[in-house]
């Protein structure tokens, strides 16, 4: 057995007790959150940031941001690219100074890397739509997501990749 399911799970049975025990510290749940993201339990991070955040009710927009973005980074990682898109859109409203070019990309690094090329290259676009002075804050992150689907063979993200002008004919 490896280590890190064992830690994963270790990482949800503290989380259910804090939860089912009514803890509502929301710095510790954003400190659980962050320990399952670690473990890579990522549905258990999710769980902590929201619970994290229904008990902040908007109280510490610090805190808040600290939550938010590990319930995104868990998102991205997980590969989850509806979810990941989707709270990226409402991030980029609620935090216009904190959500920047690089937040876009490392979720979108996140999901290619989690194997969601096409939702990976979904992200990338609505970053540059979002900020367009700053497209090539995401060359990289193109090239990785092109290398990766070049070598994994996924023709929808390919097919994607070439209508979009990443890649000729």
């Amino acid at each position: 057995m490896s280590a890190r399911p064992l830690t994963a799970r270790l990482s949800s049975m503290a989380l259910l007790l804090l939860i089912g025990c009514g803890a509502s510290d929301p710095a510790g749940l954003a400190d659980q959150a962050q320990t399952s993201l670690n473990a890579g339990d990522y549905a258990a991070t999710v769980k902590a940031a929201d619970a994290g955040l229904a008990a902040l009710d908007g109280t510490d927009p610090a805190l808040g941001w600290r939550l938010e973005r590990l319930r995104l980074d868990a998102l991205a990682a997980s590969g989850d690219g509806a979810a990941t898109l989707a709270a990226l859109k409402r991030l980029a409203e609620a935090y216009p100074k904190q959500v920047t070019a690089d937040t876009y990309a490392k979720a979108g690094g996140a999901l290619n890397d989690a194997g969601a090329h096409t939702e990976a290259i979904d992200v990338v676009e609505a970053g540059k739509a979002r900020f367009p002075q700053q497209t090539a804050a995401y060359d990289k992150l193109i090239a990785a997501i092109t290398k990766a689907v070049e070598e994994g063979g996924d023709s929808a993200a390919m097919n994607k990749l070439r209508q979009l002008g990443y890649l000729g004919g």
